[in-house]
């Protein structure tokens, strides 16, 4: 049967309820908060909140405490054979033609996101049909892409209960159209794979004597500003110093990708990110978003500042008591960019030893890995572009010629990831090796919170005893210092 591509995965709606109010028939409307696309009829929007409470309740512990009184209906719900059903409230449900998850951030308040699957077009005994791809998007990557919406309202405005208690709920629903109408359209749903799923972060090693100069400059800048509070380096996408709690760095991180110029010339001017346009012009506006991090003893939310300079991109928490007019900027920059110019030279060069490393094993070993880890959630890739936007470029300045996000052997590291995900728990060791085609294997390996996944060309004739050696080989040259079992 001949196929013609249909459509690739797409949002279909995105909705927020809370069950605290709407709790007479009559006005069971208020439960709706919000609800993306606005164009999808009211009857319809509320059809979606009932759906979705309803799946809620009844993958609730206290209704299957009820269930389990039916001794023929217990191992369907009893989470400790591995059933459909669980204790554990309902994340991701699938249909023919779409994939829903649902997720309770906070008490009495629900989100759910529902998708669009891919299908591809063509004609089956004479009639038109479509073939949906139940296998064109992973679940873990769904329900990151859900949590990651919220987080991102999190840090920029605090909990949802907070923005509840100081708005209201009809001032509280404009809110939401504001921030989350301008949020949706900006992701990038069709690509999503392995790297949406992980959510990590890419660090850039320093040796000893960088580390301390970066240290110090760190402590110098703070001891002249004491009103910064805390502060977060990255050279390019690279995190290289964080004063924040990790679980922060991830959402801020997330945030930072879609804002900076990662792809300036370094001869660009040094510039603020986050602050005034021109430091030179006393009416200058200035933007700083404030966020919500966790700082003992801080009060929130903190102004972000954020300096760019070079590929050296320097972000400053700074106390929301103090004053921060165009004079502070101007004292900050001729503080830091000095010092920064020689900084910026020793992350080059890091950054250039670091590629041309990784072009030197991609010519010598035939695999292409990603690697990450839980606990510091550091993620690094010698094959798939680790932010998007970085495409061809990124793949070639890392050695390969072959990036493209969507090939079967990212989706099958997916879908490795995900059994991962669902079977093995958080300090167990797996392997799965699947040999994807005559001559390429694809292999994941889970030891405690780290999880690596290779894919190996020619070696078609290779059995399993071979590919361990391969990997063996890879360990020992990309990953000497971190215990990855066999």
């Amino acid at each position: 049967m001949a196929k013609r591509e249909g459509r690739r995965l797409q949002l279909k709606e995105f909705l927020i309820y809370n069950t605290t109010f709407g709790r007479k028939e009559d006005n069971e409307h208020e439960k709706l908060l919000y609800f993306y696309p606005s164009s999808v009829p009211f009857g319809k929007q509320m059809n979606y909140v009932g759906m979705s409470e309803a799946l809620f309740n009844f993958t609730s512990s206290s209704y299957l405490l009820l269930l389990t009184h039916f001794p023929p209906l217990t191992h369907l719900f009893n989470s400790s054979n591995n059933s459909t059903f669980s204790s554990k409230p309902i994340e991701v449900l699938h249909t023919q033609m779409a994939r829903r998850v649902f997720l309770n951030p906070e008490p009495n308040f629900f989100m759910s996101m529902s998708l669009y699957l891919s299908f591809t077009s063509g004609k089956k005994e004479g009639e038109e049909v479509n073939m949906y791809d139940d296998h064109s998007v992973m679940d873990a990557a769904l329900t990151q892409l859900l949590q990651n919406a919220y987080e991102r309202y999190r840090l920029l405005q605090g909990t949802l209960q907070t923005s509840l208690d100081r708005l209201g709920r009809e001032p509280l629903m404009e809110h939401f159209r504001e921030f989350f109408d301008d949020y949706l359209p900006q992701l990038d749903i069709p690509n999503l794979n392995i790297v949406d799923a992980l959510n990590g972060i890419q660090f850039l090693p320093l040796e000893k004597n960088s580390y301390l100069r970066i240290q110090s400059f760190i402590s110098h800048t703070e001891t002249q500003f004491s009103d910064i509070v805390a502060t977060v380096v990255l050279y390019k996408q690279n995190v290289i110093w964080s004063g924040i709690e990790q679980s922060d760095l991830e959402h801020l991180y997330g945030f930072l990708m879609g804002k900076l110029p990662l792809n300036a010339p370094a001869q660009d001017t040094p510039q603020f990110v986050f602050g005034p346009d021109s430091v030179s012009d006393d009416a200058s506006p200035i933007t700083t978003p404030r966020l919500h991090v966790d700082l003992p003893g801080v009060a929130l939310p903190v102004p972000l500042v954020a300096y760019y300079s070079a590929g050296t991109t320097c972000c400053f928490l700074v106390n929301a008591k103090s004053a921060m007019d165009i004079g502070f900027y101007r004292r900050l920059q001729a503080q830091i960019e000095p010092r920064l110019q020689d900084l910026n030279v020793k992350f080059a060069e890091k950054q250039a030893l670091r590629l041309s490393f990784a072009n030197q094993m991609a010519q010598e070993y035939p695999y292409k890995y990603i690697y990450y880890n839980d606990v510091n959630k550091a993620i690094k890739s010698t094959f798939l572009p680790l932010l998007k936007g970085e495409g061809q470029a990124s793949a070639s300045a890392t050695g390969s010629t072959d990036a493209v996000s969507s090939t079967a052997h990212v989706q099958l590291m997916g879908e490795i990831h995900q059994h991962f995900r669902d079977t093995v728990g958080p300090l167990s060791d797996s392997e799965i090796s699947a040999k994807a085609r005559s001559d390429q294997w694809v292999v994941g390996r889970r030891s405690e919170d780290r999880e690596v996944f290779v894919h190996l060309t020619g070696r078609g004739s290779a059995n399993l005893i071979e590919i361990n050696d391969e990997l063996r080989k890879l360990s020992a040259t990309h990953f000497g210092s971190i215990f990855l079992s066999d």
